[in-house]
């Protein structure tokens, strides 16, 4: 058995580990979506929890919830990666 440590919270970007300043905004549905964001640098991602639903492709998944990227840009927060659809 091997074990390190990681850290849980963290902002990918400006590495921020303050958790008050890294919300999570998670809309009634598709509950196993959610906005990860930091107000530090104010960039976001999207995860997708399979564990609340094993159904979610991510790919598609990224796509069919635009709303949430519309939502994040018009809250001030920018994408860490583009999608395809340039969201």
């Amino acid at each position: 058995m091997t074990q390190w440590q990681f850290r849980r919270v963290l902002c990918p970007v400006c590495a921020e580990t303050d958790a008050t300043k890294l919300p999570r905004y998670s809309p009634e549905e598709p509950v196993a979506v959610r906005v990860e964001a930091c107000d530090t640098c104010k960039s976001y991602l999207k995860s997708f929890d399979l564990t609340l639903n094993g159904w979610i492709v991510p790919e598609v998944d990224e796509i069919a919830t635009v709303a949430l990227d519309i939502w994040a840009a018009e809250n001030g927060y920018r994408k860490i990666e583009r999608n395809v659809m340039g969201f």
